[in-house]
């Protein structure tokens, strides 16, 4: 009998990597998990570097301006000299309105900075899982190829046997088998090839060395998507804060501005002692010219609202077709998996037939050969394809953040 399994990895489960032998660990080191590998990436590590300077800004937003102070020695020499000695204490305050519009803009910074974060992982994740699943699908190809290679050299062996145990010796069919053979290992060299590329991808999106171990990787739960929660959509929710913040500012730009002063002063030989106290009022002269940043972030706003409209429904619409894919690639696999298991059961009754001579046997195992054969990798793409589908969920549901520590 000639097997018609394969045995290679074709689940429709998490990406797990599989290989023919696993690659060196790059240091004797306790592994890390999935999410603190992903927190090392390049680009996530920038994003949350960025955040963490964003929320440690915060701290300065709306801050007085430091207090001044003055001294000064006087002396008018004559017939009758004075000495005087001045000490004075100066307080500014901004405008009206104007440090609760600084806190919300730095407030805004840090929710885009968050989101910009959030963003980066969600899309790291879902390029390294699709390079993980590039690799696995590639792997589970090139043993199936060997595996076709294998099975096409038995079935040549055995109906060059047969030909000759019934007098009908012919060469054709079993060099027709040796050129599919051929064929499907050098279909597997590609495909051990592709798996490298897709290994060394992985590694290279995570900042890991090209032959570093790579952990396994969920894939994220479709059940706990929220469209509404995706990093663009709080990134245009951001700029919608920061457009309001913006107005706010410009508003108290036009303002006036307000300075609080005590002043002592000692003079004379009889050492006399003046208080003084006193307030500034600045006069906004140039109130118009703020009304054109105004409009400007009531404009900004606008947009902001419109970016987030369009991102909500990019992520609808992403959700929606990444559950047509998976409703798809599980029919083909059920496809796939029947018709594998049918033609491998033909293609053992053909090889029967064809060793006694049955005319029209051998033509016939040509086909079932195959057509099994397409039915299989057919199997391996469809898994590839559902889970494929999947990992792009994390641009929308990106794996949690890693607390910076910092607070405002």
């Amino acid at each position: 009998m000639v097997g018609a399994g394969c045995s290679a990895d074709r689940s429709a489960g998490g990406p797990v990597v599989v290989g023919e032998a696993p690659p060196p660990a790059v240091a004797a080191t306790a592994p890390v998990t999935w999410i603190e590998l992903l927190d090392r990436a390049p680009t996530v590590l920038a994003a949350r570097h960025r955040f963490s300077a964003a929320e440690s800004r915060i701290r300065l937003a709306g801050v007085l301006p430091d207090p001044m102070v003055s001294a000064s020695y006087m002396t008018i020499p004559g017939s009758m000299p004075m000495n005087s000695l001045a000490v004075e204490v100066e307080q500014g305050f901004p405008r009206w309105g104007e440090r609760d519009a600084e806190r919300d803009q730095a407030l805004a910074t840090m929710a885009m900075a968050r989101a910009a974060y959030a963003a980066a992982r969600g899309r790291t994740a879902a390029a390294f899982q699709s390079a993980l699943i590039e690799r696995r699908s590639a792997i589970a190809l090139a043993t199936l190829n060997r595996e076709i290679a294998q099975r096409a050299r038995i079935l040549a062996d055995l109906l060059t046997r047969s030909a000759v145990a019934v007098g009908k010796a012919s060469v054709r069919e079993p060099l027709s088998l040796e050129s599919r053979a051929t064929e499907a290992e050098l279909m597997a060299s590609q495909e051990s090839r592709m798996a490298a590329d897709a290994a060394g991808m992985a590694a290279a999106t995570v900042g890991l060395p090209p032959d570093a171990e790579l952990p396994d990787f969920p894939l994220p739960d479709l059940a706990s998507v929220a469209v509404a929660q995706a990093p663009e959509i709080a990134m245009a929710r951001a700029r919608m804060a920061m457009a309001a913040a913006d107005e706010r500012m410009a508003r108290a730009r036009g303002r006036p501005m307000v300075t609080v002063f005590g002043r002592w002063q000692q003079e004379g030989e009889e050492d006399r002692d003046a208080w003084e106290g006193g307030l500034r009022v600045s006069i906004p002269l140039w109130r118009s010219a703020y009304a054109g940043a105004v409009a400007a972030a009531d404009l900004d706003r606008s947009a902001a609202q419109s970016d987030a409209a369009g991102a909500l429904r990019d992520a609808e619409e992403l959700l929606a077709r990444t559950k047509r894919a998976i409703d798809q690639a599980a029919r083909t696999r059920r496809w796939a998996e029947a018709t594998s298991l049918r033609l491998a059961h033909e293609l053992e009754a053909l090889v029967a037939e064809s060793a006694s001579g049955m005319a029209g046997a051998t033509a016939m195992l040509f086909d079932r050969f195959d057509e099994l054969a397409q039915a299989q990798r057919a199997d391996i793409a469809a898994a590839a394809e559902g889970d494929r589908a999947r990992a792009g969920l994390w641009t929308l549901a990106p794996p949690p953040l890693i607390d910076t520590g910092i607070r405002p």
